[in-house]
């Protein structure tokens, strides 16, 4: 009798205790569903601004234009079996920066806007690149912005602020991933920092890297070919030019992929980052049709993976989602009665990025409002003879506006470029986009919650809705990479536990 009173006592116990640790501890971090392999080649693709409305509008615009329906012309990424919302607040506010979102989306961790791989505590958190190297795998990072901006940093560096940016470079350097590839750096050699580190490029030449700065040099790399850096010798101030200003000497979003698909197989594995940028670039500008076209380019990046996908559909997954909308996008206006006139967008030629330049070149020659007009409905599409006459001299008195700043005032920046916005160039693109029927919230995020999309191994993980810090640990999941670290994560946080099971079929790209 005492016998069975001690081991209901010790049973007792031994349940407190175990209740116990699991409450300081936290649960254990899910992993690949045990006697199934986990997914070894893995994509995660990040339009930078990409929201809902984004997807829709490129696809009403091929709809539109080719006389087809949107189930038609589905982008590819919306054709994948799951689907799933994300949220992308920070932890200091609803509206995120691209470093908040970016560090979520590769620790897990939620944090403060401004932050680059570390927690809200400054306490610097392993991404998912950081451990698939560790544990083997190839690792690329693809963005044609700077390399050293917020969103690919988040996968390799872990600073305080995004904008220490050689800091940032000599980072990527240090990581020993396999590929970088996009666009360049912001401040190499040091220029902008109080204790420069030295030269970037100089490190990464020392440390092994090889240097691809032309379409040709990039085309021509092999399996085999050691680490690589590559960029863009015509490369601009935002990164690769943008796909309405691209020349055939420039390396699109799909090329950069595709070599780099082929750069990194190997049969360990990789984890290949590719963010579309430019996305977030046009919605700052609230530029419809520059989103339309970087929306597209980004899609066919994805079909090239999906491509991979399709032969080797059992062990590779494919995750897109965007980490965070831009520019409050509204799909139909007052101005057309809710109704949409797309079509007009196609005499475009132009991204917001060249018609600026133009208009600068323009006023630094004093070249008159006639000429410029005739520019505008050549390059923009905007007819000036169908405007109202009030929106007509809106435009002329816009135009001759002096564009430097009044003393004791801020010149108006872009989101991402970090340069003046013309405000005639705001405006003939504004009347376009209402001629258009599209309506603009803000130039800047919005805290809407984005898409996200999956297919292949792990896929199931990804619908419904959850917060952008479960997101990484969802594809740490099926990655089977285990916590590196034993803190328990903030509320909010939660680790997936969902099991892991493969999606079969195939998707057309």
């Amino acid at each position: 009798m005492k016998f069975m009173k001690l081991l209901k006592s010790l049973t007792v116990r031994l349940l407190l205790l175990l209740i116990f640790l699991l409450t300081i501890v936290g649960p254990p971090a899910a992993q690949a569903e045990p006697g199934r392999p986990a997914a070894k080649y893995v994509f995660l693709f990040i339009g930078d601004g990409l929201g809902l409305a984004q997807r829709t509008l490129a696809e009403w615009f091929l709809a539109e234009t080719q006389g087809r329906t949107p189930e038609q012309v589905r982008l590819t990424m919306s054709s994948f079996p799951v689907q799933g919302l994300t949220a992308t607040h920070a932890a200091d506010r609803w509206i995120t920066d691209s470093a908040a979102a970016a560090t979520a989306l590769a620790t897990g961790y939620k944090t403060k806007v401004g932050l680059i791989g570390m927690d809200q505590d400054l306490k610097p958190r392993p991404t998912i690149a950081e451990k698939a190297k560790a544990r083997g795998l190839k690792v690329g990072l693809i963005s044609p912005g700077p390399l050293d901006d917020a969103t690919p940093a988040c996968f390799y560096a872990h600073r305080p602020s995004r904008r220490m940016y050689h800091e940032i470079g000599h980072d990527l350097v240090r990581s020993g991933f396999d590929l970088f590839a996009g666009g360049g750096f912001r401040d190499p050699t040091g220029l902008q920092s109080p204790q420069p580190l030295g030269d970037v490029l100089a490190a990464a030449r020392s440390a092994g890297y090889t240097l691809v700065s032309d379409k040709k040099a990039w085309l021509n790399l092999k399996a085999g070919s050691g680490r690589i850096i590559a960029g863009n010798e015509r490369l601009e101030e935002e990164g690769v030019p943008l796909s309405l200003d691209r020349s055939p000497e420039d390396i699109s979003l799909a090329e950069f992929t595709l070599k780099a698909m082929e750069l990194l197989d190997n049969p360990a594995g990789f984890f290949l980052m590719v963010e579309g940028a430019a996305i977030d670039w046009a919605c700052h500008a609230n530029d419809g049709r520059t989103a339309i076209e970087e929306t597209l380019d980004f899609d066919r990046a994805v079909a090239e993976a999906v491509k991979f996908f399709n032969r080797r559909p059992r062990n590779t997954l494919i995750v897109v989602t965007g980490d965070h909308e831009c520019g409050g996008l509204a799909l139909g206006g007052r101005a057309t009665k809710n109704d949409t006139h797309l079509k007009v967008l196609t005499a475009q030629k132009i991204s917001f990025q060249a018609f600026e330049s133009a208009m600068a070149d323009f006023r630094a020659a004093r070249t008159p409002f006639e000429t410029a007009a005739g520019f505008v409905e050549e390059n923009i599409g905007l007819k000036l003879a169908e405007l109202t006459a009030h929106d007509r001299e809106k435009l002329l008195q816009t135009y001759h506006l002096d564009q430097e700043p009044a003393e004791g005032q801020f010149p108006q920046k872009t989101g991402s470029a970090g340069h003046r916005r013309d405000p005639f160039v705001r405006l003939v693109i504004g009347l376009l986009n209402q001629q258009a029927g599209l309506g603009w919230a803000s130039y800047g995020h919005t805290g809407a919650p984005v898409v996200t999309s999956a297919l292949g191994r792990g896929a199931e993980l990804f619908g419904g809705w959850y917060d952008n810090t479960e997101l990484a640990r969802k594809i740490m999941s099926a990655m089977g990479l285990a916590q590196a670290d034993s803190t328990r994560p903030r509320r909010g946080d939660s680790v997936v536990s969902e099991p892991d099971r493969a999606v079969g079929g195939r998707v057309s790209p």
